[in-house]
């Protein structure tokens, strides 16, 4: 899983991207997602405690690579709920799902 925050430079005012990647979210904090979620009480009219709650989730996702101000400051405000969508969608996917039945074990034989 992947993630692009936009770092500006202070002095040229300029944007730089930098990606931040994990190969899989872990259990625990697909479970810390859902706890979070849990204390929602209007999922259509969030909050901005909700908003930095999601920002922390999502860092601590990532395994603190970046601060929950970090993702907050490093999201254009314009793709702050489509990134965080993103993150909900793809927290319980399995990223080699496109690759199901593909085995590369010692043991095992791959279909040719």
């Amino acid at each position: 899983m992947e993630i692009t925050l936009q770092i500006i430079d202070n002095e040229t005012l300029q944007a730089k991207s930098k990606v931040y990647s994990i190969p899989f979210i872990g259990a625990g904090q697909l479970l810390d997602l859902w706890e979070f979620e849990e204390g929602i009480e209007n999922e259509k009219s969030l909050t901005v405690k909700d908003f930095k709650g999601y920002a922390r989730v999502i860092s601590n996702a990532f395994l603190n690579q970046f601060s929950a101000e970090e993702f907050l400051s490093g999201v254009p405000s314009y793709e702050l709920i489509p990134t965080i969508r993103k993150f909900i969608q793809e927290a319980g996917t399995n990223p080699h799902a496109d690759k199901q039945g593909i085995f590369e074990g010692k043991n095992q034989k791959t279909a040719k």
